[in-house]
């Protein structure tokens, strides 16, 4: 009867080991893909909603700036930074939802403070001091803490 009784035993404890160990693998697994969902998520319906107006955009080589058009949809956004670049030199920036001056950009009506669009409008900006002859713009918007990549670009800057 001891013996009989152990093996019971022996398998009861087993099973509570199984699922002990699946119990605490599943709550790994699940916040895991819970946290990457979440990033995924922000970033998911942006399409169309940041994007470069290509009509406001082109480089004036006699002054060395760069014209440049951003719009945004129905979609709240942190930040959205700006590439400008050649096939050897690039110049990036960092406009935020809160205005800021930023070194070589300015709105296209002069002022110095600038910020991101807000919610279904556009801005137009100028970046000066590019003292390259562009040919890409890139715009990556960021939502909460996530950089969504490449939105939209505009290859070939015409000039003005």
């Amino acid at each position: 009867m001891k013996k009989g009784l152990s093996g019971v035993i022996s398998v009861v404890i087993l099973i509570a080991i199984v699922l002990t160990v699946t119990a605490i693998i599943w709550v790994v697994i699940n916040k895991t893909v819970e946290e990457g969902l979440g990033e995924a998520e922000s970033c998911y319906n942006i399409a169309g909603k940041v994007t470069l107006n290509s009509e406001y955009t082109c480089y004036n080589s006699v002054l060395n700036k760069v014209y440049f058009s951003i719009n945004i949809g129905d979609i709240e956004i942190k930040e959205v930074l700006v590439s400008i670049s050649s096939e050897d030199n690039s110049k990036v920036f960092t406009l935020t939802n809160e205005t800021q001056i930023i070194d070589g950009l300015k709105n296209y009506d002069g002022t110095e403070e600038v910020m991101i669009p807000g919610k279904n409008s556009g801005k137009t900006y100028i970046a000066s001091d590019i003292y390259f002859e562009p040919v890409l713009i890139q715009i990556a918007p960021v939502i909460g803490e996530n950089n969504c990549g490449v939105a939209d670009s505009i290859a070939g800057i015409p000039f003005c």
